[in-house]
This record gives structure tokens, C-alpha cells and sequence, in this order.
């Protein structure tokens, strides 16, 4: 093998875990609040940055689109952190309360997959072991993860379409000015509450959800999903 061919598969090699060492750097960036909602993403100067080609970047920011951390913007020219106003996550979540119950009827009248069913209990342990100590960013990604889980299993290319924004709006509930809002609204709401007590609140409809799904039980998965996102819409502080 000449030397030009060893260092291209050396770059073959090393070029998975480059991507997932920049997507673990800026999605906990973006939840920390290091990357705030709006910041601009130039590829140049980020890949400077972080030490790394374009190459790796190129893909980090595909998949932080795809879990709705980025977007891209001016036609497509730019990349930034996503920026939504409280009116569209509000709109977002009405939307999301039909959405996620027809997505958790239709995965219940099909049924789920062994590896589905595997995916959400390993997705509910997940957000469980994040709680406490709390991890925003680990919880972040299950819990998007977990709530897209049902609209892929629908079945249904519509729900299915509505993929994008079932992980936008997850993961902005995880954003610095929305969690921290939550956790003194909540919390002055009922002291005796505690917010990792509000993430056991939520975890344990999650699980409901998941219950009803695979026990194939369509009426009570889409009660339960639309529960949920109800709960999200009266105590979330962008929704007032």
C-alpha cells in the first residue's frame, strides 16, 4: 500500500468518531448555552475552531439538523443554532398534541417491532439516568428520540413527515431560558415539587405511553400521548 492510500484510509478510519466527537461538542454547546438560540454556524471559522476539516462538520451539522438543534438559513447559505419564538413552540405543541396521539394510535394498532419496543425502553432508561444527576444534553437526545419513535412506527408517511418537528420542538424544551424558566415557575408553583420530581412526573407518562403502545391498545396510547403534550402546554413557561 503506498503512503498516499495508508493516510487515506487512515482518514476513512478516523472519520465517524471525528463526526461524533463534534456533534457531542456543539449539541452540548447548543444545551448549555455556550451556542445560544440564533448563533450563526460559518463552517470556516468553526472548523477552525474545533480543530477539525470541513468534511466532519459538514455531516456534525446534518445530524444536529436532524434533531432540530440547527437550521439552515438564507437559503440554505447559512447554518445556526435554531431561534423559535414562544407563539411558534406554542403552535408547535397544539400541533404536536394531535400529531403525537395519532402516531401513538396508529404504532399501537400496528404494533410495535421487538427492536422498537427495545429502542423506547433503552430511550425511558435513558432519560431516567439523566434525571439525576441531571444531564440536559443526554436527556435532550432520548427524549426527542423517544417522542419521534411513535411517528416513525406509524406506518403513516404523514405522521412520519412530521418527524423534523416532533424533534425541534423536544429539543427546545431542554434550551437554557426554557428549562431554567420551567424549573422557578414550576417550582414557585408547588415548593414541594422539585424539578428533578417534575422530570419523574413527565417520565412516568412517557412510560404509560410506551405501555399502551405495546400492549396494543390504540384508544388508551392516544389518550396518553395527547396527555402528555396537554401537561407540556399548561406548565411550559413559553406558552404563559
Amino acid at each position: 500500500m503506498t503512503a498516499d492510500a495508508s493516510t487515506r484510509m487512515e482518514l476513512l478510519r478516523r472519520t465517524p468518531r471525528l463526526v461524533d466527537e463534534v456533534i457531542n461538542r456543539l449539541r452540548e454547546s447548543i444545551v448549555d448555552g455556550t451556542l445560544p438560540a440564533g448563533t450563526p454556524l460559518p463552517q470556516v471559522a468553526l472548523a477552525a475552531q474545533l480543530g477539525v476539516s470541513r468534511t466532519p462538520l459538514r455531516e456534525a451539522l446534518r445530524v444536529l439538523d436532524s434533531e432540530g438543534l440547527v437550521r439552515r438559513s438564507d437559503g440554505n447559505r447559512t447554518v445556526e443554532v435554531v431561534q423559535i419564538s414562544p407563539d411558534e413552540l406554542r403552535e408547535m405543541y397544539e400541533l404536536r398534541e394531535v400529531i403525537d396521539g395519532l402516531a401513538a394510535r396508529l404504532a399501537a394498532r400496528n404494533g410495535l417491532a421487538g427492536q422498537d419496543v427495545e429502542r423506547g425502553r433503552h430511550l425511558l432508561a435513558e432519560m431516567a439516568d439523566s434525571s439525576d444527576p441531571y444531564d440536559p444534553v443526554r436527556r435532550n437526545r432520548a427524549h426527542a428520540e423517544f417522542h419521534e419513535l411513535f411517528a416513525l412506527a406509524s406506518g403513516n408517511a404523514r405522521v412520519q413527515s412530521f418527524s423534523s418537528l416532533i424533534r425541534t420542538s423536544s429539543a427546545m424544551l431542554y434550551l437554557p431560558l426554557v428549562r431554567e424558566t420551567a424549573a422557578a415557575n414550576l417550582t414557585a408553583a408547588n415548593p414541594n415539587n422539585t424539578y428533578k420530581e417534575i422530570l419523574d412526573q413527565a417520565q412516568a407518562q412517557h412510560k404509560s405511553i410506551l405501555e399502551a403502545v405495546v400492549a396494543r391498545k390504540p384508544e388508551a396510547a392516544e389518550q396518553e400521548a395527547r396527555r402528555h403534550i396537554q401537561r407540556t402546554l399548561r406548565l411550559a413557561p413559553y406558552f404563559g
